[in-house]
C-alpha cells in the first residue's frame, strides 16, 4: 500500500513545478499541500469509523479488516490513478514530462509556456 500512497505525490509535485508558472508556483505547492493534508484527515476518519462501527479492538481483532479493505482499495485507487496520469502523459494530449529535457516560461501576460528539447 505504502508504494500505491507514494506514487500519486511523486507524480504532483515534480510535473507541479514543471507545468505552473514560476509566479504561481506557491500557490500551487500551497493548494496541494491543503488537499493532501484533507485526504490524510480524512481517510483516517473514516477508518476510525470503520473500525469503530466494526467493533475493533483486543477482543475482537477481525474488526480491523474493514479498514484494512478501506485502505486496500484507496490504494488501489492511487495505484490507478498514478498509471492512468502516466499513460496520458505518453500520449498525444501529454505535456512532455517523460521528454529528455523540459523547461518551463513564463510569457509577458503571466501565462506558463511549456518547451520540450530533445
Amino acid at each position: 500500500m505504502g508504494l500505491s500512497f507514494s506514487l500519486v505525490p511523486a507524480i504532483i509535485w515534480p510535473a507541479t513545478t514543471l507545468l505552473v508558472a514560476p509566479r504561481r508556483l506557491g500557490t500551487a505547492l500551497g493548494l496541494i499541500t491543503v488537499v493532501q493534508a484533507l485526504g490524510i484527515f480524512s481517510s483516517n476518519r473514516i477508518a476510525g469509523a470503520l473500525s469503530d462501527r466494526a467493533g475493533a479492538g483486543a477482543d475482537n481483532p477481525g474488526g480491523y479488516s474493514v479498514m484494512l479493505w478501506f485502505f486496500g482499495l484507496l490504494s488501489l485507487v492511487a495505484l490507478t490513478s498514478a498509471v492512468l496520469l502516466w499513460r496520458r502523459e505518453l500520449g498525444a494530449e501529454g505535456h512532455g514530462l517523460e521528454a529528455a529535457s523540459y523547461r518551463v516560461s513564463e510569457t509577458p501576460s503571466g501565462a506558463a509556456r511549456s518547451s520540450v528539447t530533445p
